[in-house]
């Protein structure tokens, strides 16, 4: 358990590595997998014959497409030698990239205003009451 100020921050930075080793597995994972899904779909290929593209066997191929679990640099290599196809790369410093605009008051739907009030409608066992469209209005920030 930290105890002082230093150790949280050692923490704190743990925890954030562990974040962005899962979250870049996963992004390496997805544009590898859609990559070979659209490769395949457009050659019709199967699996077998994507295994045989680079020498490995059809149930190493499926317990690549399984999941990115243990996926080394070479594996990643593998699956897209066997599509003809190679990763490019760019690197985006934490400080140079965009913020994210989630809760920017244009990405909330726009709510007509309200002409009715909250109805209450019976059902059975008990009575539920459905809030008009101006109660269902997102919060708004700064």
């Amino acid at each position: 358990m930290p105890t002082n100020e230093w150790e949280f921050s050692v923490v704190d930075r743990r925890y954030e590595a562990s974040y962005f080793e899962q979250r870049f597995r996963n992004r390496i994972y997805e544009a590898v997998i859609k990559a070979v899904e659209q490769a395949a779909r457009e050659n019709k290929w199967k699996r077998k014959d994507l295994a045989e593209r680079i020498g490995k066997k059809p149930s190493q191929l499926t317990k690549w497409l399984a999941g990115p679990g243990n996926w080394t640099l070479d594996t990643i290599s593998n699956l897209l030698f066997a599509i003809d196809a190679e990763l490019d790369f760019h690197i985006s410093p934490f400080a140079k990239k965009s913020k994210s605009n989630e809760f920017h008051d244009l990405n909330w739907p726009v709510v007509p205003p309200a002409k009715e009030t909250s109805k209450t409608v019976d059902t059975t066992g008990g009575t539920v009451i459905l809030p008009s469209p101006a109660q269902l209005t997102p919060p708004r920030f700064g």
